[in-house]
Parts: structure tokens; sequence; C-alpha cells
């Protein structure tokens, strides 16, 4: 997740997330989430997806995905470009050093699947 992003500040600070998979008919709602900063505005309130609690962990997931799965945070780590091997992609993908990602890995905690 890159540094400007408003989420990244959440996963941050939290120990846990959540990764969720919807089916197509809500590709519009997805798209408002990825578009729209919730720093400035409630986006959740622009789709119709609802949050709810997760079994295992304090982060929250979405009632309509089709598959939540629940990690524990054990680790994140920067990436630099003394990481990349290929040159054109390190400027391909990040023409200004402050866009560099921050990727965050995790334990499954639990999965949750719909039955539709």
């Amino acid at each position: 997740m890159r540094a400007y992003r408003h989420t990244r500040n959440y996963l941050d600070k939290s120990d846990s997330f959540t990764l969720s998979s919807f089916s197509e008919k809500y590709a519009d709602d997805i798209e408002i989430l990825g578009s729209l900063s919730g720093k400035e505005i409630d986006k959740l309130s622009k789709t119709r997806l609802t949050v709810m609690a997760s079994e295992s962990v304090q982060s929250p997931s979405y009632n309509e995905a089709d598959l939540v799965i629940e990690c524990r945070k054990v680790l994140h780590q920067d990436i630099s470009p003394e990481g990349f091997v290929d040159a054109e992609m390190l400027k391909e993908n990040y023409p200004s050093p402050e866009e560099f990602h921050r990727v965050y890995y995790g334990e499954i905690s639990a999965m949750r699947q719909s039955r539709d």
C-alpha cells in the first residue's frame, strides 16, 4: 500500500486486517471504495456494502463479501529500489520515491465463505 493512502494509517495501527472478495454485482461499489478517499468523506455510505464484526480479529468485514479472510498482522515490509532486478519495472511503476508500497503479511485466523 502506498504511503499516501488513507487506509495505510489504519493498517499501520492495527494488529489485523481482512481480505474480501465480492461477486461482479458489487463491482460499482468496489470501484467507489477504490477511487474515493475515506479521509474526506464517508465513502462506505455511497455503496450498498454493510460492515460486520469479524469472528477472530478486530478489523471489520463486509456482509456482502463472497469470501472473507481474517488475518493477524505478522510483518510489514517496505519495497525499495534496491530490491528490483528489472530496472524498467522500477521506472514504470515507481516514478517518484514517495510512491513505494508497504507490503503487509498476515497469518490467516479465520475464513468465511457465503453460501450463495
